[in-house]
């Protein structure tokens, strides 16, 4: 820096200087101390990045963290490529696998995905296959892998069931009664006989042992017999049989086995970075040697003067008054500063005591 001399000349509208402050005073001493510069260090505990002052990332994500222009960037895990390598702005890490979750390798660059719910994998892996139900097993002459059409055959009826053509599979009836279609018929009562769904019962005439005369019969007949005189009959019966629904079953048919392709998966396996934005601060801090004054950074100023932007000015010699770019003798009323505006006045360089006003 250099030292200068500031010499102010006033000029007063008639020409003359005249005032008693005038007599001894001198102007103060100035230092150049050229253009402030923009802070470009940050305070403890930041990180400059572009032109701004942010604070550490957290540093208890997985795999670790970076900052990136303002944003903090979760790592990618070992084996994933960043999705932007030259910027790591990405939000996203990639990594191509090599084998299928179940274990295959990959083909043309997929994964064949699981069977959707009633499908398995047929013999050649590559297709899904409805499973058989309702008792069908698969059809052993039929293919198993490829896309011809199989089928579930071989359905039957259970152990407990009646295989009854054109119904379908019905539960057996209970042990002595006769099935009838949909319907099982039951034991006809005591003394009647059979006769499809109906229980019969014949004609019977029961000798009396004497004839009945003048109204009085020598003996009654049985329940359910009519006395005839010298007779006992009973009129031939048909009754329906009795007769319970059992369940039915449809039997299963024969029916081709669908086919479809599983649902592609991707080998490529995407890991999401957790992201978080960052509050950016102007930087604060100036280099060794210099002073942060009105948001920029100073030379410092020698011992004994004070700032004002890019000039250090020293201070009036002890005693003297301070008349802002002015010093005044001793005594001089700090009114009279006013009178020191139209004189060419020496500097002050010479009216410092030794070691005092430094």
């Amino acid at each position: 820096m250099r030292a200068t001399v500031l010499v102010v000349l006033l000029v007063a509208a008639s020409g003359q200087f005249h005032g008693v402050a005038a007599q001894g005073a001198c102007a103060k001493e100035t230092v150049d101390r050229g253009l402030g510069a923009i802070p470009t260090a940050c305070p403890q505990g930041q990180l400059l990045q572009s032109g701004l002052c942010y604070s550490y990332c957290s540093q208890d994500w997985p795999y670790g963290v970076y900052l990136q222009e303002g944003r903090c960037y979760s790592l990618c895990p070992p084996g994933y490529t960043d999705s932007d390598p030259v910027g790591r702005r990405g939000l996203t890490c990639s990594q191509v696998a090599t084998t299928c979750p179940d274990g295959s390798a990959p083909k043309d660059g997929v994964c064949a995905g699981a069977c959707p719910p009633g499908f398995s994998r047929d013999a050649g892996g590559e297709l899904c296959r409805f499973d058989c139900i309702n008792g069908l097993a698969p059809d052993p002459s039929a293919p198993e892998a490829g896309p011809a059409v199989s089928w579930c055959a071989g359905g039957s009826c259970s152990a407990d069931e009646e295989d009854v053509p054109g119904l379908g599979c019905l539960a057996k009836c209970e042990e002595g009664d006769v099935s009838a279609g949909v319907d099982c018929l039951g034991a006809c009562p005591d003394g009647f006989a059979p006769l499809g769904a109906t229980c019969f019962r014949a004609h019977s005439v029961v000798r009396k042992p004497c004839c009945c005369t003048q109204g009085v019969c020598c003996s009654n007949c049985q329940a359910g017999y009519e006395d005839r005189g010298c007779t006992c009959e009973r009129e031939a019966q048909i009754v329906p049989r009795p007769r319970y629904a059992r369940a039915v079953r449809p039997k299963p048919l024969p029916t081709p086995r669908e086919v479809r392709f599983p649902k592609p998966v991707s080998v490529v396996n995407v890991y999401s970075k957790q992201v978080e934005s960052m509050e950016g601060r102007v930087p604060t801090v100036c280099e060794a040697g210099k002073v942060l004054e009105s948001g920029l950074c100073w030379a410092s100023c020698p011992e004994g003067h004070v700032s004002l932007l890019n000039m250090c000015t020293r201070r009036c010699p002890p005693d003297y008054v301070d008349c802002g770019q002015f010093c005044a003798p001793p005594g001089t009323p700090f009114t009279a500063c006013a009178e020191l505006g139209a004189a060419a006045l020496p500097s002050c360089a010479g009216r410092y005591r030794r070691g005092a006003g430094a």
